[in-house]
């Protein structure tokens, strides 16, 4: 969901400096602080004595009066009432290198963990039972042949893959560079399987692409709600710190993080990512050696020069999947549901019985499980089973193999990866059970037989 979110300029004396009041189409849980880089990026002349950082924007002319700006990490949502914003220029006295400076983030403002974090996995009892049976027939026989130790090191690589997969991987968020949807409650970033599949395919075409010079594009996407996000700080983190070998192994590049109309360069000597204007970014769109991670959307999608990595499931995605790699992150498994929640404060932790019978509702739609507020998401869902028909639904199914996050149908159904591999396509079945029932439930005759035939592919 989005929001228009209006707003104009004044100087510190309260003039207006950058014409009648602006209006501008945000994630709904967009911050003040990324409001701050929109006001920055629409209203370049205006705001060219300063950085984002210095504006301060104010509820009303009354909050201005009373000098109480909205704090940087106000969610944008959570103001009240259809007003227009102020935002202030700070005041003409303020010391040059704080108005002119370079915006940085330094990594550790951003990511509070320098490397991934391992935590043991909740083992089932029936999963861990050990059979030493054998091991007791072994010495009563007396054998000790002479693969002892071939079997030895054999079974300890064995034991070695299962320690590894009994593993939980995880790095923390101090903050949030922009994204479509930061949900910054949440500053556990879980390492799902699927991302070190979808990764290892994304860097094996960025490789290909930077060795041959050549512009380049990979689509990530998947059902809205399923953390593409996350895996987009999942990619951020693993290129800069560069910890894996298929990084290592990569050409020398520059790596840009984009969201929508604000562009990040990451700078290693600074250990830092460094906000650019717009002349950096034209600039940098003429170099085949940057490598683009693009979170939802990009106000400059064409015309890159460079690799371009795009993780949506907007119409722009849908639109590219034709023409390059796209590869599908699934919905998450009731087992990582529960690993994930495993791993949270408990202000955050879901009862197990709450998160199953979440998870019957709303599938692996991992948002929609984990929202502090239930009473939306459920509505959103009920309207959605109330405006699509079963021949609709099927029709749907049968002719398309993605949903977008511009229609509701998302809802009803998910995106399910035809191959291991997350990349050679997917098709549609319903997001849920629940969803499932309640449509069998309103279908009849040759739709309900329809219906049904979808439900269990």
């Amino acid at each position: 969901m989005r929001r228009v979110v209006w707003f104009h300029v004044v100087n510190y004396e309260g003039e207006e400096k950058a014409g009648p009041t602006k209006a501008y189409d945000l994630p709904a849980d967009s911050c003040v602080d990324r409001l701050r880089y929109v006001v920055k990026a629409q209203c370049p002349n205006a705001t060219a004595c300063c950085d984002a950082a210095n504006l301060r924007v104010y509820k009303d002319t009354t909050s201005r009066r009373n000098k109480q700006p909205l704090h940087p990490s106000t969610l944008l949502a959570d103001i009240e009432g259809e007003t227009t914003l102020i935002v202030e220029l700070p005041p003409p006295d303020q010391p040059l290198f704080e108005q002119c400076g370079v915006i940085r983030k330094r990594f550790e403002e951003w990511f509070a963990s320098d490397m991934l974090i391992s935590a043991p996995k909740r083992i089932k009892l029936d999963d861990a039972e050990e059979d030493i049976d054998d091991d007791d027939d072994d010495d009563d026989d007396g054998h000790v042949s002479s693969d002892n130790s071939a079997r030895a090191d054999t079974e300890a690589k064995d034991q070695d893959e299962v320690a590894s997969a009994q593993q939980i991987r995880y790095f923390d968020m101090a903050d949030f560079p922009p994204l479509v949807s930061s949900a910054d409650r949440f500053k556990r970033i879980m390492v799902r399987e699927a991302y070190d599949v979808i990764f290892n395919g994304v860097v094996e075409h960025v490789q290909h692409c930077l060795e041959n010079q050549c512009a380049g594009r990979v689509v990530v996407t998947g059902n809205p709600g399923v953390g593409k996000s996350r895996f987009y700080l999942y990619c951020a983190f693993q290129l800069i710190k560069a910890q894996l070998e298929v990084v290592k192994s990569l050409p020398p590049f520059e790596l840009v993080l984009n969201c929508e109309e604000c562009y990040f360069l990451y700078e290693a000597d600074q250990q830092a990512c460094r906000y650019l204007e717009e002349n950096e970014i034209v600039k940098l769109s003429f170099q085949k050696n940057v490598l683009r991670l693009i979170d939802g959307s990009s106000n400059k999608l064409e015309h890159w020069c460079g690799v371009s990595v795009l993780i949506s499931s907007s119409k722009d995605a849908t639109k590219c999947q034709d023409f390059c790699p796209t590869f599908i992150l699934p919905v998450w498994t009731l087992e990582e549901l529960n690993e994930y929640n495993a791993l949270l404060p408990a202000d955050l932790m879901l009862q197990e019985e709450e998160l199953v019978a979440r998870f019957h509702k709303f599938g692996g739609i991992a948002k929609c499980i984990f929202a502090r507020n239930q009473a939306p998401e459920d509505m959103l869902q009920m309207s959605a089973i109330a405006f699509f028909d079963a021949l609709t639904v099927v029709k749907y199914a049968q002719t398309h193999r993605v949903v977008t996050d511009e229609d509701d149908i998302h809802r009803i159904l998910k995106m399910v990866p035809c191959s291991d591999s997350l990349r050679d396509g997917s098709y549609l079945t319903f997001v849920s059970d629940y969803v499932g029932e309640h449509l069998i439930d309103k279908a009849e005759g040759d739709d309900l037989v329809k219906l049904s035939a979808l439900a269990v592919t």
